[in-house]
């Protein structure tokens, strides 16, 4: 038998609702630290739940909040809270994080000879990483800078023709710089002051045929 007072108190209960719903995918450093909130309201006691790709990272607990001290890039995923009271249960919406990461380069110094007025191609090695760094290139410890006969097409140095003496050698470095999304307008972060950097290549000309 339910009593007056306890019907009245049961529809005086809210269920839950939550009160704002994730924005767009996030971007973090790997070893960043991550902090997740799922701001809710209805009736108390409301317990908070969090799932990683359709699975289970916390039991139902007080705690509306989730954090990673150090990401690694396995913590990235589709993050969903789940809310419950007396009423019931609701899930909100999923949110995407994104791990931002970069590997070290491959050793893998490219020699090619090209007659003296050819283009001579060079491709740096390949890094793992995410999202796609951005790749500047040196010679002789100066920027290259794209001109008539030196293009940057995405990754590739394309070199054309270049006087010199045959036989003359022209090294060439590529750096890597690997940046960041933030959240809210914040500006774009680098990962780390060590920047990726390896010989590229080196190439030798030859006198033209």
């Amino acid at each position: 038998m339910i009593l007056p007072k306890q019907v009245s108190k049961t529809l005086d209960d809210v269920a839950p609702y939550f009160k704002t719903e994730p924005g767009p995918p996030q971007t973090h450093l790997e070893g960043n630290r991550l902090v997740l909130t799922c701001l809710a309201e209805g009736s108390w006691p409301l317990e908070f739940k969090w799932m990683l790709n359709n699975s289970d990272i916390t039991s139902f607990s007080p705690e509306y909040k989730y954090s990673v001290a150090s990401l690694q890039r396995s913590d990235a995923g589709f993050y969903q809270c789940v809310v419950r009271n007396r009423r019931g249960a609701l899930m909100q919406r999923k949110t995407e994080v994104h791990v931002a990461f970069m590997g070290s380069f491959a050793e893998q110094e490219q020699r090619k000879t090209v007659s003296q007025g050819r283009a001579a191609v060079l491709n740096p090695p390949a890094v793992s990483s995410y999202p796609r760094p951005q790749v500047t290139w040196f010679r002789d410890g100066y920027k290259i800078i794209p001109s008539y006969r030196v293009k940057r097409r995405a990754w590739r140095l394309i070199s054309g023709r270049e006087g010199g003496e045959p036989g003359s050698r022209r090294g060439a470095l590529c750096y890597a710089t690997l940046c960041s999304v933030q959240r809210k307008g914040r500006p774009a972060r680098r990962a780390g002051e060590t920047l990726r950097q390896v010989l590229c290549g080196v190439v030798r000309r030859r006198p033209a045929l």
